[in-house]
């Protein structure tokens, strides 16, 4: 079945899948679901999720659609992707949600020169480090367990730290983003 990875920017979704699920074939990075009205290569873009995809995520990825004013409220649940992505429930038997101390996080957009390393275009560190500054990341990771519980999806929830990832609570994200395990 199907395996879903969340987490914001530098959180550790492409070290977790590298870790957990070796010989993985089918690895969909979330905006190769997007339609694009004028992307003449779409039949080498991934458009839909099979039961042997593993999904990876980012939770900011609306942010690069918006200008710097969101509605910190809605901001996942007016994500299309997202919505799209999550229209596949039934296939998802493993949903993660990573959690990464924020002053990782900012660490890691300082620092980070590509986008994946299988992927040449450069990361956009000004812009990744903005929106990781600004965001509040415990109402936005409220939401998030929000949207999943009401389509029914069980996850789990680790903290990623230092390439480590260890399972955490609910009631610990705050702790966790912190940098503080429990």
């Amino acid at each position: 079945m199907a395996k879903l990875i969340l987490g914001p920017s530098g959180s550790g979704k492409s070290t977790l899948i590298n870790k957990r699920f070796i010989g993985f074939k089918n690895l969909i990075f979330g905006y190769e679901l997007e339609n694009k009205k004028y992307d003449f290569l779409k039949f080498w873009k991934k458009t839909k999720i099979s039961k042997d995809s593993i999904v990876h995520y980012n939770i900011l990825n609306n942010l690069s659609k918006q200008n710097f004013n969101f509605d910190e409220e809605k901001f996942l649940q007016n994500d299309k992707l997202l919505k799209k992505i999550l229209s596949y429930n039934k296939l998802f038997d493993e949903v993660i949600i990573l959690v990464t101390p924020i002053k990782e996080l900012i660490s890691r957009a300082t620092s980070r020169e590509k986008v994946e390393d299988n992927i040449a275009d450069k990361y956009d560190n000004e812009f990744w480090l903005n929106h990781i500054k600004k965001t509040n990341f415990e109402n936005l990771y409220k939401e998030l367990l929000l949207i999943l519980d009401v389509n029914n999806l069980k996850y789990e929830i680790l903290y990623s730290s230092s390439n480590d990832f260890r399972k955490t609570k609910k009631d610990n994200i705050k702790k966790n983003l912190a940098g503080i395990y429990e």
